[in-house]
C-alpha cells in the first residue's frame, strides 16, 4: 500500500448528515419558522459532537423559505474585536445588501426597505461601537449615557436626529427595532443568526455574545441559534460571577444562566456502538480520499474503530481525530521501516485513546520490551482467558488484545511505532524516557533489595542523571516538586553503602514512596503536554 496519496480529515460538516441529524434538522427548522420569532436556541454538545453540522442542516432547510434571511456569524473568527456585537451587526448588514444585489428583478420598494434595514443596523453597531468607546470599553450591554458631539457623529444619516440625551443602548435597540419593521415591510418575517465556533471562543468572550444577544430579545422578527458546550458557558459565569463570600449575595450558575438565555435547549446525543457503523459509511461518502485509502479504510482502520466506543458513546472528532493520528504515523513509518504492520499503530492509536486504556499504554510507552514479557505475554500467553492471578489488563482491553490487537504480540520492536504514536500524542516526547527511567528505577530498587553489591548500587544511580535533568529544564510548580523529591532521591541513594551488604533501616519504604511521588509528577507533568487528553 502506497500512503504517499492519504488525506487526513477535517473538521467540516457533513454535506448530508446522518446519525439521526436530518430528523433533528427538521424538527427544529420547523421550530424556527413556526414560532413566533423572538426567542433563542442553544444546540449543545462537546466540542465536535457535530453541533456545525446540525446548525448547517437547519439553515439549509430554512433557506427554501423566502420570509427567512439566514446570517451566519463566526465568533472566533472576530474574536479580537472589543465587542462582538459590533462585527454582528455587521455581517447582517452585509447579508441584506447581498440579499438586494442577488434580486436585481425584485421591486423597488422592496429593494429600499430592505437597504433602509441595512442602514439602521449600520447605526445601530456604531452606537453600539462609540458607547463602548465612552464607557472606556465596558461590556456593551452596559448602558453608557452619549457625549452629544460623539452622538451626532454616529446619528448623521438617520431620518430624525436622535435626541441629545440618549443611551447608546437604547439608540441601538431603537434602531434595530425600526430595522425590524422594515424587513416584516419587505417580506421578512425573521431573520435567524446561527452562531458557530463560541467554543474556540475564550469563555469571556463566548459569555460576551451571548449577553449582547439580549439586545434583540425584545425584537419581533429576531432567532438565535448557537452551537455551545454547556461547560464553556459555566466556566464563563463563574469566572464572571464567582461564588459569593456570603450567602446574602446571590450566585449565578452557569446551568441557571442557560435558561434565562435560550428558551429551547437542544443537547446532541455522542455516537453510540450502534451508531458507529452509520457513521463510518458517512466519513467514507463526504471524505475526497482515493480508492487506495477507502480500500485501507476498510480492511485496516474500521475493524478497529469498533472498539473505540468507551461506556458505549464516542465523540465524532475523536473518531476524526484518530484517523488523522493513523494517516500521519503510517507515513512516517514507511519511510523509516522496510515492513509495518498498520493493525500495530491502531492498537496504538486506541489504547492511548481510551480513558481505561489509557494507564496501560503509558506503561508500555514506557518501556515496550518490559511491558510486552512482564503484562502481555503472561496474560495472553494462551488465548483462552485470563491467566490465575489477579489479571494486570482491563477485561475490555484483555478481549481487544485476544482479537483485532493480538498482532501486538508479534512485532520485535514497537519501539518506531511508540515513537510515531508520542509525535501525535504529546507536545514533549521526552517525559515517556522519564517513566522508562522510572521504570527502570523501580527494577534496580528491586535488586538492590535482594542483593546491596557495587554493581546495584551503580545500577540505581545511572536511573538518577535523566530524572534530575528534567526538573532542570522545567519551571512552575510541578517542577519545583520534582526538584524536591529528586533531591530527596539523590539523598537515599547516598546512604547507600556498596560494601556493607545491608540497606539502612526503612530505606526501602523512604525510596518507594520518593519514585511514587516522582511518578505521580511525571504523569501530571504528561497530561498538560498531551493533545486532547483529560
Amino acid at each position: 500500500m502506497n500512503y504517499s496519496s492519504f488525506r487526513i480529515l477535517l473538521d467540516t460538516p457533513a454535506k448530508a448528515p446522518g446519525l439521526g441529524f436530518t430528523h433533528y434538522a427538521e424538527a427544529l427548522a420547523e421550530v424556527v419558522s413556526e414560532s413566533p420569532a423572538r426567542f433563542a436556541v442553544g444546540i449543545f454538545g462537546d466540542w465536535g459532537a457535530g453541533k456545525t453540522t446540525l446548525m448547517r442542516a437547519v439553515q439549509n432547510l430554512l433557506a427554501a423559505d423566502s420570509g427567512v434571511l439566514t446570517v451566519e456569524f463566526n465568533a472566533w473568527r472576530y474574536e479580537r474585536e472589543p465587542d462582538l456585537i459590533v462585527p454582528l451587526l455587521d455581517i447582517m448588514r452585509d447579508r441584506l445588501l447581498k440579499l438586494t444585489a442577488d434580486n436585481d428583478e425584485a421591486d423597488d420598494d422592496r429593494q429600499q426597505m430592505i437597504r433602509r434595514a441595512a442602514s439602521r443596523i449600520a447605526r445601530a453597531a456604531r452606537a453600539i461601537l462609540h458607547g463602548s468607546t465612552v464607557t472606556l470599553k465596558t461590556p456593551v450591554v452596559d448602558v453608557g449615557l452619549n457625549a452629544g458631539a460623539i452622538l451626532d457623529e454616529w446619528s448623521k444619516g438617520a431620518q430624525t436626529q436622535a435626541p441629545s440625551l440618549q443611551s447608546f443602548y437604547h439608540a441601538a435597540f431603537k434602531e434595530l427595532e425600526g430595522a425590524a419593521g422594515d424587513f416584516r415591510e419587505a417580506g421578512l418575517e425573521r431573520v435567524v443568526v446561527f452562531i458557530d465556533d463560541l467554543d474556540r471562543c475564550l469563555p469571556s468572550q463566548a459569555l460576551q455574545v451571548l449577553e449582547s444577544m439580549k439586545l434583540f430579545f425584545d425584537l419581533e422578527g429576531f432567532v438565535f441559534v448557537c452551537g455551545l458546550d454547556q461547560d464553556l458557558v459555566a466556566r464563563a459565569v463563574s469566572s464572571k460571577y464567582p461564588t459569593p463570600a456570603t450567602e446574602a449575595v446571590e450566585h449565578v450558575s452557569g446551568s441557571e444562566y442557560i435558561q434565562k438565555i435560550f428558551q429551547l435547549p437542544f443537547a446532541l446525543p455522542r455516537i453510540t456502538s450502534a451508531d458507529l457503523r452509520h457513521y463510518n459509511e458517512v466519513l467514507l461518502r463526504d471524505s475526497d480520499w482515493a480508492d487506495d485509502q477507502k480500500v485501507d479504510y476498510n480492511v485496516v482502520v474500521r475493524h478497529h474503530l469498533r472498539f473505540l466506543v468507551e461506556n458505549d458513546t464516542v465523540n465524532p472528532r475523536e473518531v476524526k481525530r484518530l484517523i488523522n493520528s493513523y494517516v500521519i504515523q503510517m507515513k512516517i513509518l514507511t519511510r523509516r521501516l522496510a515492513v509495518v504492520d498498520p493493525n500495530i499503530v491502531m492498537i496504538l492509536q486506541l489504547m492511548g485513546s481510551r480513558s481505561d486504556w489509557r494507564p496501560q499504554y503509558l506503561a508500555l510507552a514506557a518501556d515496550p520490551q518490559l511491558y510486552v514479557s512482564t503484562v502481555l505475554q503472561p496474560e495472553l500467553a494462551d488465548g483462552q482467558g485470563v491467566n490465575d492471578g489477579a489479571p494486570q489488563l482491563p477485561p475490555s482491553l484483555y478481549n481487544y488484545l485476544n482479537q483485532e490487537g493480538r498482532a501486538l504480540l508479534s512485532v520485535p520492536d514497537l519501539g518506531p511505532y511508540v515513537l510515531a504514536a508520542e509525535s501525535t500524542r504529546s507536545t514533549d516526547t521526552t517525559l515517556i524516557t522519564i517513566q522508562a527511567a522510572l521504570r527502570r528505577l523501580r527494577a534496580a530498587i528491586a535488586d538492590l533489595a535482594v542483593n546491596v553489591q557495587p554493581q546495584t548500587v551503580q545500577a540505581v544511580q545511572e536511573q538518577l542523571r535523566p530524572l534530575s535533568s528534567l526538573g532542570a529544564r522545567r519551571s512552575g510548580p510541578l517542577a519545583a516538586r520534582w526538584k524536591q523529591q529528586a533531591v530527596q532521591l539523590e539523598a537515599l541513594v547516598e546512604e547507600l553503602h556498596p560494601n556493607q551488604g545491608e540497606l539502612p533501616q526503612g530505606w526501602s519504604e523512604r525510596v518507594t514512596r520518593t519514585v511514587d511521588q516522582l511518578d505521580l509528577i511525571a504523569r501530571e507533568l504528561r497530561s498538560e503536554s498531551t493533545f486532547g487528553e483529560t
